[in-house]
């Protein structure tokens, strides 16, 4: 059971984690365009993205007296992630070892399943690292690679 639910609520973590990556692609993309459109037509005809959303969804900023959202969900997502992930399996495994005797059968599964807990939660942190520190450069590069390898 815990099991089970560990692999779904980080199913679920990554699921909305490959919307925010895909996101942030796009984002940085429409940005190289914007850059390019301006350029093309010497004025500012196109400002979202270097000048509007930078200032609306900075990661923890609020804007004149409207606070984000992010700083909210974040803490809401941390509770709800340490709960179900953290929380919870210990909780089994308290009540594991008070009402059972322990083998060593038992002992082994607990231990491999405490190990897939610990690994997936530094996979979960590795992506979400990548996703919001270092996609945006990447996903400039490829774009860079893009324009100079067009024959």
């Amino acid at each position: 059971m815990v099991a089970t639910i560990t692999t779904v609520s980080y199913y679920l973590i990554h699921d909305v984690l490959e919307s925010v990556f895909a996101v942030k692609a796009l984002e940085e993309y429409l940005s190289f365009l914007e850059v390019r459109i301006n350029k093309l037509t010497f004025q500012n005809s196109f400002l979202w993205q270097s000048s509007v959303a930078d200032q609306l969804w900075p990661l923890s900023k609020s804007i004149k007296n409207i606070k984000s959202p992010i700083k909210f969900l974040e803490l809401y997502q941390s509770i709800v992630i340490l709960g179900i992930t953290v929380l919870f399996p210990l909780y089994i495994y308290y009540k594991i070892i008070v009402t059972t005797q322990l083998d060593r059968a038992l002992i082994f599964w607990l231990s491999a399943l405490a190990l897939y807990i610990m690994y997936s939660a530094y996979a979960a942190n590795r992506v979400w690292k990548d996703v919001n520190t270092k996609l945006r450069k990447e996903v400039r590069k490829l774009i860079r690679q893009g324009l100079y390898d067009v024959s």
